[in-house]
C-alpha cells in the first residue's frame, strides 16, 4: 500500500463518518469524534460577512457544568479561555462558554478541526473532575 492509497483510506473514513444537516443559515456537522459520554462532537458552521463562524455552541462547557464543574471560580476558572488560546481560536460574537473560530472558506477545514479539538480537550476536564 503506497502513501497515497493510505491517505485516501483515512480521509474517506473521516468523510464517511461525518454528517451535515441544514440549520438556519448554516449547517450542523457531526464529526467522527466523540465526547466522553459517546455523543458526537457537533459544530455549527454559519456564514458571517465574508467568512465562516464555527462554534461548539458551548457544548463542552455545558457538559462540564452538568458534571458540577464551576468554570467561573476555582481551579478550572479560565479553562475555556485557555482551551481557546491553545487551539488558536479567534472568537467572534461568542456567548458564555462557547468555543468559536472565524475565518475564510479556504480555512474552514482548519477552523472546524481547531474548534472540535478545543471542545473535546475542554470536555476531558470533566473526566478529571468526576474521577478525582
Amino acid at each position: 500500500m503506497n502513501g497515497k492509497v493510505a491517505i485516501d483510506v483515512v480521509l474517506r473514513a473521516v468523510d464517511d463518518r461525518s454528517t451535515a444537516q441544514p440549520y438556519g443559515d448554516g449547517v450542523l456537522i457531526d464529526l467522527p469524534l466523540t465526547y466522553c459520554d459517546g455523543d458526537a462532537v457537533r459544530l455549527l458552521v454559519e456564514p458571517v460577512s465574508d467568512g465562516y463562524r464555527v462554534t461548539d455552541r458551548a457544548a463542552a462547557a455545558t457538559l462540564l457544568s452538568l458534571a458540577g464543574v464551576d468554570l467561573d471560580h476555582g481551579r478550572l476558572a479560565g479553562a475555556i479561555t485557555e482551551a481557546a488560546r491553545l487551539s488558536g481560536l479567534n472568537s467572534i460574537n461568542e456567548a458564555s462558554g462557547e468555543l468559536v473560530a472565524y475565518g475564510t472558506e479556504q480555512k474552514l477545514g482548519e477552523l472546524i478541526l481547531a474548534v472540535a479539538l478545543a471542545s473535546t480537550g475542554l470536555e476531558q476536564r470533566r473526566v478529571v473532575h468526576c474521577y478525582r
